[in-house]
């Protein structure tokens, strides 16, 4: 991985502001990593909720050189990666919640959060976020989850952070490559279908 364009933060308000407040001087696929977010963010505003140290709070950037009107469709290809890195990690029986989340045993496991801001020049910045519950406790500072969740911990399979971060990095770098020219011809769905 290259070190010049990662960076780890040990608390953060969130990983996907803070490429936000960079993002004119950011490098194509930086990433940011952090073992705690203060004010980590989901979609349509909802909190992201995360243990120190415990699990995945990760934000990439990307630059298309078109506008983007949806994000959903980038939205099930980082699904899809993530997915598969998970199941070659030895976790089977993940599903894909559209456009977004991820579920294991009708419990959520990650979500991901896609935002773009298009520009003036008709190209389009794009910030990843992936949050993945790899330990994350039942309690944290008195917040009570509302939500049906699970951690990676339950279902018995221990995987590094370091190594899950760096696999979902590097494929994401290599895929993005990809994306800009099959968003053009929607190709990559009949893919999507397939999986």
């Amino acid at each position: 991985m290259f070190q010049k364009k990662l960076i780890i933060l040990p608390i953060i308000n969130s990983t996907n502001q803070y490429l936000l407040d960079k993002i004119q001087t950011l490098q194509l696929g930086y990433a940011c990593i952090a073992e705690h977010q203060t004010h980590g963010r989901g979609k349509y505003g909802r909190k992201w909720i995360s243990s120190y140290g415990k699990d995945l709070c990760l934000s990439l950037y990307w630059h298309l050189n078109k506008k983007i009107k949806k994000t959903e469709y980038l939205s099930i290809i980082v699904s899809l990666i993530t997915k598969n890195i998970l199941k070659k990690l030895g976790i089977n029986e993940i599903k894909i919640k559209w456009p977004n989340d991820l579920y294991l045993h009708n419990k959520k496991l990650a979500g991901i959060l896609i935002e773009c801001y298009n520009n003036t020049k008709n190209t389009t910045d794009i910030i990843i976020g992936i949050g993945i519950n790899v330990n994350i406790k039942k309690n944290i500072k008195n917040y009570i989850f509302q939500k049906n969740w699970i951690n990676l911990q339950e279902t018995g399979i221990k995987i590094d952070r370091n190594i899950l971060a760096a696999k979902l990095i590097n494929i994401l770098r290599i895929e993005l490559q990809q994306f800009e020219k099959k968003y053009k011809n929607f190709s990559f769905i009949n893919q999507i279908n397939q999986t």
